[in-house]
């Protein structure tokens, strides 16, 4: 490159985007063709089948067990509060007595509770029967952890594995450029392309593959567990989706400009100190 093609202004509207949202043009943009670069991803990472196949049951698994442990803890906390409920009536009772009792005190609301409880008058709380749960309780945590850790190494696994296929074949490509291609990008634009914006690729589809099937199978699992215990409490949590995927779009709609524009400028800085340093060789 001559001097003179080194002085040369460049366009006003740099470099085009880099990063998962490549596609993207400044102002917020929609991606050109999402579904397209989505399934070359898939095609790529599909390659190792039988792993993505894993990671997905190694997630079903973790998560049945995360949704699970919540309901043994509330067991834990019944036996607690029957244990303590059954310290308030005299021992020797049968719990049908209680009730009669407390109804003909005109107490129908704890009639009511005594009523749903396994409560055996005087018998206080059951350490035993809680130390049991709460094993059981420890148990299914580890396990869900151990699960989860494993699904995050598989994940790591297939997407570093994919990602240095890709950059082998972005290494074959760029080998196939004619020069005057390559010597019309700035050196350090070239190289943020086939750093930055594979390293971005490669984070997002971790972060995305861990956190997409997790985050599904926990909403459904978390919903039919809600369902169960409590309908009510259930369509309350469900009324307010709406309102989380607004604000989750608003700020999107606010934060992505400012990605794209924060790629755009790493892409002009590299290609500014590579070109400065590059002059002084």
């Amino acid at each position: 490159m001559t001097e003179q093609e080194q002085e040369a202004p460049r366009p006003p509207s740099g470099p085009p985007p880099r990063g998962p949202m490549a596609g993207m043009m400044a102002g917020g943009q929609k991606a050109k063709d999402f579904k397209g670069t989505f399934r070359r991803m898939m095609r790529r990472l599909l390659v190792d089948r039988v792993t993505v196949w894993s990671i997905a049951l190694l997630g079903v698994v973790a998560t049945s067990l995360s949704v699970v442990g919540p309901r043994i803890l509330g067991h834990a906390t019944d036996i607690v509060f029957d244990g303590y409920l059954s310290d308030q009536f005299p021992p020797g009772a049968s719990k049908a007595e209680v009730v009669a009792k407390l109804r003909s005190d005109g107490q129908d609301r704890l009639a009511d509770v005594v009523s749903n409880t396994d409560l055996a008058p005087g018998r206080g709380i059951d350490f035993t029967a809680l130390g049991w749960v709460l094993v059981g309780a420890i148990a299914l945590y580890v396990a869900a952890s151990v699960f989860m850790w494993w699904q995050g190494r598989l994940t790591t696994q297939v997407v570093q594995t994919m990602v240095a296929r890709l950059r082998g074949d972005v290494e074959a490509k760029i080998n196939r450029l004619p020069l005057a291609t390559v010597d019309a990008q700035e050196r350090g634009e070239l190289m943020s392309r086939t750093t930055n914006d594979i390293d971005n690729i490669a984070q997002s589809l971790q972060q995305t593959i861990s956190q997409l099937l997790t985050s599904i199978l926990t909403v459904v699992g978390t919903l039919a567990m809600m369902l169960l215990i409590s309908p009510l409490l259930a369509l309350v949590a469900v009324a307010t989706i709406p309102v989380a995927i607004y604000l989750t779009q608003a700020i999107m709609k606010r934060s992505q400009p400012q990605f794209v524009a924060q790629w755009g400028a790493t892409g002009r800085l590299n290609g500014h100190v590579e070109e400065v340093f590059t002059g002084h060789e």
